[in-house]
C-alpha cells in the first residue's frame, strides 16, 4: 500500500527543476561556436617563411622520390581558436562542421583522376596531433620544422606536429594507399583551367561518425581546432602548376589569385547534450 506523502509535491517539483538546470534553457538550440584563425603554415621542409607565406602547395612524392622525405610531402596546418557562448558548460553535440580553403584561379588539376601511377587524387584533411616539445596551445606555426626531408638520412621521421588517421588513429604523412581521411575536399563552381577567380574547397565532415564527432566536441571544450589539408596529386609526374595550393590569410587582397579568396575557415554548429534525471525513489 502505498504511504501518502505530504511533501511528495515539493520533492517532485524539486527532481524538475534539477533535470532543467542540466540541459539549456532552449532544449535543442543551435549554437554557432565562434572560431578565429590562429595560424596557418605550408608545412613543407624547404618552406623558408613560415607562417608569412601567402600559398601552400599540396602534394605527394611517388615511389622514385628519397626515402628521407614524407609521402605526404607538401601539407598545410591550420590552427583556429574557439570561443562559445557564456554559460554553456558541455557536453555539448555538433550538428554541422565545415571546412573551407580558397585555391587560385589559375588552378588546372582534375579532382577525382587518378594519377599516372593509378592513385586517385583528391584533397583530404586531416585534424593535427603534437607531440612535446610542441602542443597546441602553444602551436603558433613559426617554429621549426620536424620531419623528413631535413638534415641527413633521416629516413622520412615523423613529422611533428602530425596528420592523424580516421580507422587506426596512427600518422599518416609516410602513408597514401590506405590512409582513411576525415573529409574529401568538394570544390564549389569549379572549371579546371578555366577560372578567372579564386573558388572555395569545402569539407564537410560526417558527424555522425562517433570518431569525428568526438574530436569535434572535444575542440569546443578544449577552445582550439588544429587540421591538416593534404591532397594525393604527384608532384613529379604532373604540372608543378597544376596540384592544389592553399591560399593562406596573407593571400586575401592579393589580386594575383583572384578577387574573391578569404583565409582558411572552420563553421561549427551544435547544441549541448541534454541530461535527464536518470531514476527518482519516492518514499512509500
Amino acid at each position: 500500500m502505498i504511504r501518502r506523502d505530504p511533501f511528495l509535491l515539493a520533492r517532485l517539483l524539486s527532481a524538475l527543476l534539477l533535470s532543467l538546470a542540466w540541459t539549456s534553457s532552449t532544449p535543442g538550440q543551435i549554437f554557432d561556436a565562434n572560431v578565429e584563425l590562429s595560424s596557418d603554415r605550408w608545412q613543407y621542409p624547404f618552406n623558408f617563411t613560415p607562417g608569412s607565406r601567402q600559398n601552400g602547395p599540396l602534394f605527394i612524392l611517388d615511389a622514385t622520390d628519397s626515402a628521407d622525405f614524407n609521402a605526404r610531402d607538401g601539407m598545410v596546418i591550420i590552427k583556429w581558436e574557439i570561443t562559445l557562448p557564456p554559460d554553456l558548460p558541455g557536453p555539448f553535440e555538433v550538428v554541422e562542421a565545415t571546412l573551407r580553403f580558397w585555391d587560385r584561379k589559375q588552378a588546372g588539376y582534375v579532382l577525382g583522376s587518378l594519377s599516372p601511377s593509378g592513385r586517385p587524387q583528391q584533397i583530404e584533411i586531416y585534424p593535427a596531433r603534437f607531440d612535446d616539445p610542441y602542443s597546441e596551445a602553444s602551436w603558433q606555426g613559426t617554429e621549426p620544422y620536424v620531419g623528413g626531408g631535413v638534415g641527413s638520412a633521416t629516413g622520412a621521421a615523423f613529422r611533428n606536429p602530425y596528420p592523424i588517421d580516421l580507422a587506426t588513429g596512427a600518422h599518416v604523412e609516410n602513408n597514401i594507399l590506405t590512409a582513411t581521411p576525415w573529409a574529401i575536399g568538394e570544390a564549389v563552381g569549379y572549371t579546371p583551367g578555366q577560372m578567372t577567380d579564386a573558388f572555395p574547397i569545402d569539407f564537410h565532415l560526417d558527424v555522425s561518425h562517433p570518431t569525428i564527432q568526438a574530436e569535434l566536441s572535444e575542440d569546443l571544450l578544449s577552445g582550439y581546432s588544429s587540421w591538416f589539408i593534404s591532397a594525393t596529386f604527384e608532384i613529379n609526374t604532373i604540372d608543378a602548376s597544376a596540384i592544389p595550393q592553399v591560399l593562406m590569410s596573407e593571400a586575401v587582397g592579393n589580386t594575383a589569385w583572384g578577387t574573391s579568396h578569404r583565409a582558411p575557415s572552420l563553421s561549427i554548429h551544435f547544441r549541448e547534450k541534454a541530461s535527464s534525471v536518470g531514476s527518482w525513489h519516492l518514499y512509500e
